[in-house]
């Protein structure tokens, strides 16, 4: 929608769903990607935009934030609980406390109230997702390690839940799971996807294979009444 670069070509910070094909995982992350396969296959997805990895890029760069966090990711040792811990609080205040370049925060901004369509109701609610670059892969699925946020409404909550999505990829499960599957966060640039509410009587997910045992014989639907949420955090027996 809008470039937070000078740079003419520079990647785009947002990706408009249905303006905008989002097919590059790396730009928009996989989730992303299915999103937009599913609108093009005429599913009833609801309005959304991407905000993309080149939007953390520039958010790190805008901060000088990349170099302190590689060192803080590869500060603990395998089985140093405590350093885990300490690492991730450090990397997550740092993000927490970073501001987001001018220009992005405009180009969010004009994305999210675009995202209203009318002016009589410029606050939507909106969910919050996390979409990195790797996640739901078949060599790591990262599933259940970043932070989603629901109904959140106005441009200001909006910032800080994406900030704080972008801070869940140093929780301590994040990490771990990098260390063990021999990744860095670099290789897993966050994007977010910004999706309108749906009321939900019901929700839930589905997988395509078994995701305990891996196998491939079986579909696993699970779903509860209103917003799949409690389904998602294992809060609930679906």
């Amino acid at each position: 929608m809008t470039d937070a670069s000078d740079t003419p070509h520079a990647p785009p910070v947002t990706v408009v769903l249905g303006v905008i094909e989002a097919t590059d995982p790396a730009l928009v992350g996989p989730k992303m990607v299915h999103v937009d396969w599913l609108r093009r296959w005429d599913a009833p997805v609801p309005e959304a935009f991407c905000i993309t990895t080149e939007a953390f890029k520039l958010f790190l760069d805008h901060n000088a934030l990349a170099a302190s966090l590689a060192a803080a990711e590869s500060s603990w040792a395998d089985n140093d609980d405590t350093g885990l811990k300490q690492a991730s609080q450090l990397c997550r205040q740092r993000l927490l406390a970073a501001t987001l370049p001018n220009e992005l925060e405009l180009s969010l901004t004009a994305a999210y109230r675009a995202l209203a369509g009318t002016e009589e109701d410029p606050e939507i609610p909106v969910a919050v997702r996390s979409s990195a670059s790797g996640e739901d892969s078949k060599e790591a699925s990262f599933a259940g390690q970043y932070e989603s946020f629901l109904n959140i409404q106005g441009p200001k909550p909006l910032v800080n839940a994406v900030r704080q999505v972008w801070a869940s990829l140093f929780s301590e499960r994040a990490m771990r799971y990098r260390r063990r599957s021999g990744t860095h966060f670099a290789e897993t640039p966050m994007a977010v996807i910004v999706m309108s509410m749906v009321p939900a009587h019901c929700a839930g997910v589905a997988f395509s294979a078994d995701p305990v045992t891996g196998k491939q014989d079986r579909i696993i639907i699970e779903g509860c009444w209103g917003y799949g949420e409690a389904v998602v955090q294992g809060v609930t027996v679906p």
